[in-house]
Parts: structure tokens; sequence; C-alpha cells
């Protein structure tokens, strides 16, 4: 039985080293990158959401940010999934995978890279420039019950967060 609002959760790897020449994609998060992901994750505690599947990009830094946010959330290590082709992807690559997700997730939960994951939630939010910062999640449904219906008129922005955002109390 597949849900009937499907939810869609976007993260951008947290605050990660400087970039040393021709190193790009061993980059390791910071203790600073490791405080974030603690910060967001009992910000997201708070929504109850849980994922069904983690789609990452396989750099490490977005690989830490994924298993730091499936620790803390109690979900279960093994619906994490490296994706080769997320790493610096272009926003149509890591569309094009949520729109090929399978039906039976309920959530998936993407861990990417800028400028391709604010670029994605600058289409599906209709904003222009917004630049999600390191850490930074937004969280979406999707009025359906397929994953490739997923488009601006069915796609609905519930929560965007980052660790420095002032939360509503």
């Amino acid at each position: 039985m597949h849900s009937k609002i499907k939810q869609l959760l976007l993260i951008r790897h947290a605050k990660a080293e400087q970039i040393l020449i021709g190193k790009d994609f061993a980059r390791q998060l910071t203790e600073r990158g490791h405080e974030d992901c603690k910060t967001m994750c009992e910000r997201l505690k708070k929504l109850e959401f849980t994922a069904d599947s983690i789609l990452t990009s396989s750099a490490a830094r977005t690989i830490q940010t994924a298993e730091n946010f499936a620790k803390k959330m109690h979900w279960n290590q093994k619906i994490l999934q490296a994706v080769p082709e997320f790493y610096n992807a272009d926003h149509s690559v890591l569309f094009n995978a949520i729109a090929k997700s399978d039906d039976k997730f309920s959530s998936l939960v993407i861990v990417a890279h800028n400028p391709g994951i604010s670029i994605l939630y600058n289409l599906l939010t209709r904003e222009d420039n917004f630049d999600l910062p390191t850490c930074g999640m937004a969280l979406f449904s999707l009025d359906s019950i397929h994953w490739e219906d997923i488009n601006l008129k069915k796609c609905r922005l519930d929560y965007v967060s980052w660790p420095k955002k002032e939360e509503q109390k």
C-alpha cells in the first residue's frame, strides 16, 4: 500500500574541511559540521519525520552528513545508499533520481552539494537564487502516490531551516 502523500527531505551536506587541491571528494566534516547535524536533527525530530530511503552523494562529507542524520534520527543504516552520480550533480540528476524512486517509499532523503541542491530547492519553491546553507534542510510534501509526479503543482514546502536560522518558539 502506497502512502497518499510522499515526503521529500533535501539536505545540503554539513560544514566540511577547506578544499585541499585535488582532494575535494575526500573532504571530511569539521567539528562544526558534526555539531550542525546534531542541531538540525533536534529540529527534525519535532517534525516527526522518518526516512524510508536516503540517497546521498558518495563524497565523504555527504556520506558523513547522511550517517549523522541516520544515527541521530534512529533511522535504519541499511536505507542509506551512496549514489556516485550525485557528486557535484546538476539539479536535474537529483530531480530524476527522485522521480525514479520506488513508490513503496513514502519518504525520501536526498543529501547533496551546491549548487544542485539549492537549484532544485528553488525550482520546487519557485524562489530565485536562494542558497541553502551548509546542513540546511527543506521538507516537502508531494500530493501523489507516485514519485514520478513530482512537480510544482503537487509539491509543497512544509519546513526549511539551517543551523544559524533562528527557530520560532
